[in-house]
């Protein structure tokens, strides 16, 4: 023990903080495509809808995402509405959870929202390929759904897979380690980019992020798969206990309509069966975080 009379020795200035918890959380691997057994939660976001639009800029003329806040005047001169210009509530639906909104829509149980985009500068082999229309290609109203699902930790867990079907039936597989852009500015640009390449490459390797690829959607999903629909008529169910109630290596398939309206008979050809989630007017959003949440809680995602 040091005497009172003894200086007090200070610490080192110069002495080394401990190291800061790491707040990125670890992407896991994601189930490959030859893993047919594995079970998952895979999303399909169908009749969701993207335009571009052609515009003037420094003395040239470039595509941008069609929108009812920068393009009123134009859809007015096409007479149409301009809820048939909203890709930025799918912007929100990949955007963090806190910042859901409900959209109230007439015909199903969970929101969504509709674009389309112009595919005059595909090659006509690519759009015979892919089925891609000569003039407005409805794709994607799907950004705010993406966020939702590809920041949720069952996607972080390797065990999502989400697909995007448009109205006119192009279909776009999204790899689970993307990064959807926060601003809708740069996720435009994103989807016009998309739409016109088919593709989107990583910038750290040739790994494609976003791909065009063919019909039908049921081909790349499991053989053990329960495919249901999101229907207003159906009848509520309990998300958490209906997953609890798949096979233990059954995977779920959702289907949730991206459009601002419509009918839910986007997938009767294909499905299971159709069920409710809530008494309520949803938005896509919401309604995809309900069946990420429940598959987090039954499968033990933390």
């Amino acid at each position: 023990m040091a005497s009172p009379s003894s200086p007090v020795k200070k610490r080192p200035r110069t002495q080394s903080l401990p190291s800061l918890p790491s707040l990125t959380a670890e992407q896991a691997v994601p189930i490959s495509a030859e893993d047919r057994d594995s079970k998952r939660l895979i999303v399909v976001l169908a009749r969701a809808c993207l335009e571009t639009h052609k515009v003037s800029a420094n003395g040239g003329e470039k595509y941008v995402l069609l929108n009812s806040d920068d393009h009123i005047g134009v859809l007015k001169k096409m007479g149409r509405d301009i809820s048939d210009a909203r890709p930025d509530i799918l912007h929100q639906v990949f955007l963090l959870l806190p910042f859901f909104r409900t959209v109230r829509n007439k015909g199903w149980r969970g929101g969504g929202f509709q674009t389309s985009i112009n595919t005059h500068t595909c090659k006509k082999s690519v759009r015979q390929k892919f089925n891609l229309s000569n003039g407005t290609c409805n794709i994607l109203r799907f950004q705010q759904c993406l966020l939702t699902l590809l920041d949720s930790p069952v996607n972080k867990a390797g065990k999502l897979q989400v697909y995007i079907q448009s109205t006119k039936g192009v279909l776009i597989e999204v790899n689970p380690t993307v990064r959807i852009p926060r601003t809708f500015k740069r996720f435009a640009g994103l989807m016009v980019q998309l739409l016109h390449k088919l593709s989107i490459r990583s910038t750290s390797s040739s790994e494609k992020l976003l791909k065009v690829i063919k019909n039908p959607v049921s081909q790349y999903l499991p053989p053990n798969c329960r495919k249901v629909t999101l229907s207003w008529e159906a009848p509520v169910m309990n998300v958490r206990e209906y997953i609890s109630g798949l096979e233990d290596n059954e995977s779920i398939c959702v289907v949730v309509g991206a459009m601002a309206k419509g009918k839910d008979d986007f997938a009767d050809g294909w499905v299971d069966e159709k069920i409710g989630v809530s008494n309520y007017s949803l938005s896509a959003s919401v309604a995809c975080s309900k069946f990420c949440h429940a598959a987090e809680d039954v499968w033990g995602i933390l």
